[in-house]
């Protein structure tokens, strides 16, 4: 027996301010946060991807003709801090992990999401949040933090443990009984292997 659930459509409603701003285009246009130059690029890159439910396939975005109007898109939704609601819009497609699925846990759901979508959110992380995490004003520290940074990985913060420890046991060694750390660190090893 084979299940084949069908496609779904979502909107994200939830994520839309309460009072956005007001800004009126056509005698005051919003303020530059993503130049002409980076949306013909990104628009000059893009490689041919599903279409979301907007229905504007890659092919039909050339940077030669819409970047200036895309651009003025991106920062008109960034000043008025709003979302377009077909940028909110996607199509969750089921594929199935097996050769014949019979249950709803064989599947995997795909998000499809407009160009825009991704192209907007692609902007965002990398022009606020990256730079946010890597240069936080002076009352936030994220040393200790680890995901959601361009170099974070369950290794780095296992690294950046060992180096804390062993730190603090160089700096303090009669703080520290070693045998006893020893123990502790074998027996939270993985598989309880000695060392």
């Amino acid at each position: 027996m084979s299940i084949t659930p069908p496609s779904r459509t979502i909107s994200d409603v939830a994520l839309t301010p309460k009072q956005p701003k007001q800004l009126d285009a056509d005698t005051n246009p919003p303020p530059d946060y993503v130049s002409d130059w980076r949306v013909f690029w990104m628009l000059d890159s893009l490689s041919p991807t599903a279409t979301g439910l907007d229905g504007l396939p890659a092919w039909f975005l050339p940077a030669t003709i819409l970047y200036k109007h895309v651009a003025f898109l991106f920062n008109l939704s960034l000043a008025t801090s709003t979302v377009a609601q077909q940028w909110k819009e996607a199509s969750i497609t089921p594929v199935p992990k097996i050769a014949i699925p019979t249950q709803h846990s064989d599947f995997r759901p795909i998000l499809i999401t407009p160009i825009l979508t991704c192209m907007t959110e692609r902007t965002v992380v990398r022009t606020f949040l990256y730079p946010a995490f890597l240069a936080p004003p002076p009352s936030l520290t994220f040393c200790d933090q680890f995901a959601f940074c361009p170099t974070g990985s369950t290794s780095a913060a296992i690294i950046s443990l060992l180096h804390t420890i062993t730190s603090l046991l160089q700096a303090n060694p009669s703080h520290c009984h070693i045998p006893r750390l020893l123990q502790g660190l074998r027996l939270c090893s993985p598989l309880n292997t000695t060392v």
